[in-house]
């Protein structure tokens, strides 16, 4: 059970660090193309 736990922490924290990654790249590409916001994002849900 302990296990599943820090899983399930460690994904959460990397999924943290990956959505603050697209959100700081959004606001330094500001007129990038929507294909490549949408793409960003993706990422991030796979994950």
């Amino acid at each position: 059970m302990f296990e599943i736990f820090l899983k399930l922490l460690n994904v959460s924290v990397t999924a943290s660090w990956l959505t603050l990654a697209v959100v700081i790249a959004r606001l330094i590409l500001k007129r990038a193309p929507k294909s490549l916001r949408c793409l960003m994002w993706g990422l991030v849900g796979l994950y």
